[in-house]
């Protein structure tokens, strides 16, 4: 079950997979020590610290698409809930330290990303299905962005634009709070035709 927690879990999961992506690169040293300390989930604008090398922002959540009314999830035990709220998470992921390492680090995790889309665990944990299926799916993926919207992003921070790029994680949901209730089978049917 994914609660209300889980937008903060796949954000330290991200953090985590950037920090191991730098830390474990190819005949590249970045000095990353720590995931916590190196990696910032913290506005651009922001004054990070000296050993922050990567900032990872979190800046939109939308609802992914969906049926307008949703068909409540049934269970075989005779239960009946609500659907989970399925979101699309948006980060600006900005390297800051000199420019070189900048398009460095920027090409080692994007590399990561294209070669591990999918998160299989968040926390050391596989997650669960939020839509009675199988395992779910949480993928991550570049995104292109237009100039313009880039441009108003970077207006919105009052920073100067900067090389970044935009990470797009799918598949995150957030299932009801509301306890499940019992439905029965039915036991009557009743047609009616040709009533005045």
């Amino acid at each position: 079950m994914s609660n209300y927690t889980i937008i903060e879990r796949v954000s330290e999961e991200l953090r985590r997979q950037i920090f191991s992506a730098l830390d474990e690169a190819p005949d590249t040293e970045f000095s990353v020590t720590d995931a916590a300390t190196n990696i910032a989930l913290e506005a651009p604008g922001e004054n990070l610290n000296n050993q922050v090398v990567v900032s990872l922002y979190l800046y939109h959540i939308s609802q992914q698409q969906r049926p307008r009314n949703p068909m409540p999830l049934r269970s075989g035990a005779g239960e009946e809930k609500r659907p989970p709220l399925p979101l699309q998470l948006r980060y600006l992921l900005l390297p800051v330290d000199n420019e070189t390492n900048n398009q460095l680090m920027l090409g080692r995790i994007l590399q990561h990303f294209h070669d591990h889309p999918v998160l299989e665990s968040i926390a050391g944990e596989a997650p669960d299905s939020s839509f009675g299926r199988g395992q779910d799916q949480i993928r991550v993926m570049a995104e292109d962005i237009p100039l313009e919207q880039l441009t108003q992003l970077w207006n919105a921070f009052s920073q100067p634009m900067r090389l970044a790029t935009i990470l797009r994680v799918d598949g995150v949901a957030i299932d009801s709070y509301r306890s499940p209730h019992q439905y029965g089978p039915v036991r009557e049917a009743y047609t009616v035709l040709g009533q005045k």
